[in-house]
């Protein structure tokens, strides 16, 4: 007699896993044409416009937070390598090559290569 409660009790709990995941699934779902497929939240790193401005409030808050007066940050380059934004500064005529991540928290000045081209 106890061993079919277990064995119910495990089969219910295994009913309500699929029914939740089956649920899951299917408010995730897009209709195209009588055919479903699947859609899961995207990470949008590649879009161009967040990443410029993520990188210009950077460089508003280095030129604003961070420099002394007149000494001026300005933006010469950018592009995402590594997992971060890496950005090229110029403060008063010096190139300063720089990083970012890609939430904007965190900036920081040198980034150290970890991998076989460590050098």
């Amino acid at each position: 007699m106890k061993l079919n409660k277990k064995k119910s009790i495990i089969l219910a709990i295994i009913v309500v896993i699929l029914l939740i995941a089956g649920v899951l699934v299917f408010t995730n779902t897009q209709f195209n044409d009588s055919s479903w497929v699947p859609k899961f939240p995207q990470l949008n790193f590649g879009d161009s416009a967040a990443t410029e401005k993520i990188v210009n409030d950077a460089v508003d808050n280095l030129n604003k937070k961070f420099l002394d007066q007149g000494r001026t940050a300005s933006l010469i380059e950018f592009s995402e390598k590594n997992g971060v934004i890496e950005l090229t500064l110029s403060v008063n005529g010096v190139q300063y090559k720089n990083h970012i991540t890609k939430d904007g928290e965190l900036f920081f000045p040198e980034a150290l290569q970890l991998g076989a081209e460590a050098q």
